[in-house]
């Protein structure tokens, strides 16, 4: 597999991404200037964010004002590790605090 993108487009200004004939080449131009600066810009129209193997299953956060988070939880198309799933679990026990919920693991049924 190769590799994915993530991008943001700024919905404030679709009427310029409308009119914008070389908006493919921009995309182009920011992800491949991703890749060697970590700069992903294509104007006012938007930003790659985030870029990573296809095997990669990563979570993402999305804030205001442009702010991201992305956390790796597993490589290869393998399940969780032990420490990815403890982080993810961490972080959505603490969205679930912050929201005023409380996430509780359900008991094991008895077998036998």
């Amino acid at each position: 597999m190769g590799h994915r993108t993530t991008i943001i487009i700024d919905n404030d200004n679709l009427d310029i991404l409308l009119q914008d004939q070389f908006i493919g080449r921009k995309i182009c131009e920011a992800i491949v200037g991703y890749n060697t600066t970590n700069e992903g810009s294509f104007g006012p129209l938007g930003q790659v964010i985030e870029q990573s193997h296809a095997d990669i299953t990563k979570l993402g956060i999305l804030g205001a004002c442009g702010q991201f988070n992305f956390i790796e939880l597993s490589r290869g198309g393998v399940q969780l590790s032990d420490p990815l799933k403890d982080i993810t679990l961490d972080l959505i026990k603490g969205i679930a605090d912050e929201l005023g919920y409380r996430l509780t693991k359900k008991p094991i049924p008895h077998q036998g």
